[in-house]
């Protein structure tokens, strides 16, 4: 399901934004107050949640089943929303998609990585992710490369997946700005998926320099038992973050005893991608991702 983050900025802009993009607004004239309860609503949906009816949503909300059913039925007729002849709930409609697709096509960055993902999947014969950062500090999958293995683990484009909690995720998060990134570590609430999981901030703290020193990022099956991802960020030369691309499958094929050599050709691709993006923003000035008046921050991961 597409999600609605994927419209995402730049690193720096994104430092710049609230961690929702309603607060505060009711105080302000300059936004429409049916707009952002429409956003609002549209975020109850998610991958674990993907129908939800009236009587749900109002729940959710905290809102009146009366204007939360304006709202739907507007969103219905704009094609946002579509409901379900059978069980008369709600999910996510066409016209998001539409316009996801929209977003994705105007991504230089996107078909500048793509044979680089094309190439990591040749070596390893494992999925490939590129992500971005989005604007609530999650890490949004822009493109992937299937493997041409017949078991293969996947997820889809537009997913969101929380910075601290995934090894692509941590792979940005380790490189902005060393206040952004305690306060993400230690507002965002991690949810223990297994048993492997690292839900202690200064765990994760430890872990995150360690990675930064070994040169790579390791989700051993701390998501799902059975998946093991490994990933390695994208810098500019000033060490910022312009994406990270991982590597993805089950870990009976990604054993711990591959992993260094999976990691070294991660990292290799992602040095001759880092390469020629860098110099793609500085000498021909194209702009990779995000709004043309986003400001460049000091290199991320320290003061």
């Amino acid at each position: 399901m597409l999600d609605l983050r994927i419209f995402a900025l730049t690193p720096s802009e994104a430092h710049n934004m609230p961690a929702h993009t309603n607060e505060n607004h009711d105080a302000s004239n300059d936004y429409s107050k049916t707009v952002l309860a429409a956003f609002e609503l549209l975020q109850m949906f998610d991958a674990e949640t993907t129908e939800l009816g009236i009587r749900e949503l109002s729940r959710k909300l905290g809102k009146p089943k009366s204007s939360v059913s304006r709202l739907v039925s507007t969103l219905n007729y704009l094609g946002v929303l579509e409901q379900d002849p059978v069980t008369e709930k709600y999910h996510i409609g066409f016209k998001l998609l539409e316009l996801g697709s929209l977003w994705l096509q105007n991504v230089p960055l996107r078909d500048r990585i793509h044979r680089y993902l094309s190439k990591l999947v040749d070596e390893t014969q494992e999925t490939a992710y590129l992500a971005i950062l989005s604007r609530d500090n999650t890490a949004i999958y822009i493109d992937k490369v299937q493997s041409p293995q017949a078991v293969r683990v996947g997820s889809p484009v537009g997913r969101a997946v929380p910075l601290r909690d995934s090894a692509i995720g941590r792979a940005l998060l380790a490189y902005l700005p060393a206040e952004q990134q305690k306060q993400i570590i230690q507002t965002c609430k991690p949810v223990k998926q297994t048993p492997n999981t690292i839900c202690d901030p200064a765990e994760l703290e430890q872990f995150l320099a360690l990675s930064v020193k070994r040169g790579y990022f390791l989700d051993d099956e701390e998501i799902e038992i059975g998946l093991r991802c490994v990933a390695v960020p994208i810098l500019r030369d000033d060490g910022s973050p312009i994406a990270s691309v991982c590597t993805s499958g089950p870990s009976t094929r990604i054993t711990l005893e591959r992993v260094p050599d999976i990691a070294h050709t991660v990292q290799r691709i992602a040095a001759e991608a880092s390469k020629e993006l860098t110099h793609l923003e500085k000498h021909d000035g194209i702009l990779l991702y995000g709004s043309a008046g986003a400001r460049r921050q000091k290199c991320p991961g320290r003061s």
